[in-house]
């Protein structure tokens, strides 16, 4: 089996060698924070966030249009070995998620040398390039975890007190720290028009500190954080019309279908609030549920599994963390059978 460090130094070539790479990574601040690394190390190329898209055959065809002589792919937990087979370029796979076997495709992942650990994408990214440990934090925070000791030590050293070495979970640093600040900026401007996420995309890979961002110190911070504040205006409208039944394990939010998906952020955040609920946050969309479920109580993911055998829909992720699609007339059965999932905890 190839090793860490060699996969690792195998990437970094890759990468050092191309002129024209096309990264394609989750839209969420994991996934930018990862892209952003690469991008600022190599200074080629161009990025796509990725919404929930198939990487497939028919996916390929379009990157092949763009003639990338490298395809990186960054947080996503399937893509389809038909993708690989007919894109034309060499192509690089880094997530976390659970373990594939892609073929014709450096595949770093770290669960394939000890299955149990969970390593933000982005933490990955920066074994690679060893810059921008701001930029990690962010990532790595923004995916409910707790940054290494040494990258919060050169990131305090060199910014500041935007992360303090005595906060001790990942809830405690995403809400009260800059770089967890920071981390929402980063969601919320990967929402709305593309040609707003481009942008913001642009200006994230040009600044240089979290100062730089949050002190809107030039025009240019200044519309990533315009863009930051208009989404949570629209975000906190939302998170207001949420009501909480103590005497339930479940904490329930439905919204229709609006221009902007906060599923994620509403369930992070209440995660955060009510740490004792199974949080179910469900977006209308298409005759479906999209749905984030989160718990720090209930183990998620086997609980899902469990559920999706009886309604049918998609879903998975982590242990306390997944996402998942439900068709519209199961949904309510969906949500009781978790419901009684968790009474045997």
């Amino acid at each position: 089996m190839t090793s860490r460090e060699e996969i690792i130094k195998k990437i970094r070539d890759q990468l050092n060698d191309s002129a024209r790479p096309l990264f394609l990574f989750d839209d969420d601040p994991d996934g930018l924070a990862a892209f952003l690394l690469l991008y600022k190390m190599v200074r080629a190329g161009k990025g796509s966030a990725l919404k929930g898209s198939n990487l497939n055959e028919e996916y390929a065809e379009k990157v092949n249009e763009y003639s990338p002589d490298l395809v990186v792919i960054l947080d996503k937990p399937i893509v389809e070995q038909d993708f690989f087979d007919k894109v034309k370029s060499k192509c690089i796979w880094i997530d976390h998620h659970e373990l594939q076997t892609p073929k014709g495709v450096t595949y770093f992942n770290p669960r394939k040398y000890d299955s149990e650990k969970n390593i933000p994408t982005s933490q990955l990214c920066y074994e690679i390039t060893q810059e921008d440990e701001w930029i990690a934090a962010v990532g790595i925070v923004a995916d409910w975890c707790i940054p290494p000791q040494d990258i919060i030590k050169k990131t305090r050293e060199k910014f500041g007190n935007v992360i303090s070495e005595k906060i001790e979970n990942a809830p405690d640093a995403l809400y009260n720290s800059d770089i967890g600040k920071i981390a929402r900026v980063f969601s919320f401007n990967l929402k709305g028009k593309a040609k707003d996420v481009y942008a913001s995309m642009k200006i994230l890979s040009r600044i240089k500190s979290p100062q730089e961002l949050l002190n809107e110190e030039h025009a240019q911070a200044k519309l990533v954080m315009k863009q930051y504040k208009n989404h949570q205006k629209e975000y906190e409208k939302v998170l207001s019309q949420i009501e909480v039944n103590k005497e339930d394990s479940i904490l329930l939010f439905k919204y229709t279908d609006s221009s902007n998906s906060y599923t994620v952020d509403l369930s992070n955040e209440l995660l955060y609030r009510y740490p004792e609920k199974y949080i179910i946050i469900a977006r209308y969309h298409n005759n479906s549920y999209r749905c984030s479920l989160r718990s720090n109580k209930y183990p998620v993911e086997p609980i899902l599994q469990d559920v999706l055998k009886t309604t049918g829909g998609t879903g998975g992720g982590h242990l306390h963390a997944c996402g998942a699609i439900i068709p519209e007339e199961q949904f309510d059965n969906f949500v009781e059978l978790i419901r009684d999932k968790t009474k045997a905890f």
